[in-house]
């Protein structure tokens, strides 16, 4: 029964942390009624355009910088979501199916603490790159 009691209250404890579930106790949260923070992003193209080895040649360079505010500011432009579960999709949980109660035929419930949103650290995702290139017509 202690068992039951600390696991019915570590469950409110995080539906009372989170505002989206809190809102819908008693009931099923709404669809799309919680979202990952906003990212605000920035890229900038420098390029300048030089003469080639022939009158008729050209070439230009061009130096691209992505995720600027990233390069300004470590914790800017930072990309947070739910990790990819092995079960299938980007999800959210902290109610896992623990097994069946033999006596009275319910289910078992396993909870745990909310997983948090994690850094996604993907190529040209949450950290700023340099890329220069030189390109040459004839």
């Amino acid at each position: 029964a202690a068992a039951k009691a600390a696991t019915e209250a570590n469950f409110w404890a995080v539906v009372d942390a989170n505002k989206v579930l809190g809102d819908a106790k008693g009931g099923v949260a709404g669809r799309n009624s919680a979202f990952s923070d906003t990212v605000h992003s920035f890229d900038v193209r420098l390029s300048q355009e030089l003469d080639g080895f022939s009158p008729k040649h050209k070439s230009t360079f061009i130096l691209d910088i992505f995720n600027v505010g990233n390069l300004l500011n470590r914790d800017w432009g930072r990309t947070t979501e739910a990790l990819f579960q092995s079960g299938g999709g980007n999800r959210r949980g902290f109610v896992n199916f623990a097994g069946i109660d033999p006596a009275t035929g319910k289910y078992i419930y396993a909870v745990s603490s909310m997983e948090e949103m994690a850094i996604k650290q993907n190529a040209l995702e949450s950290q700023w790159a340099l890329q220069a290139t030189w390109k040459y017509e004839f």
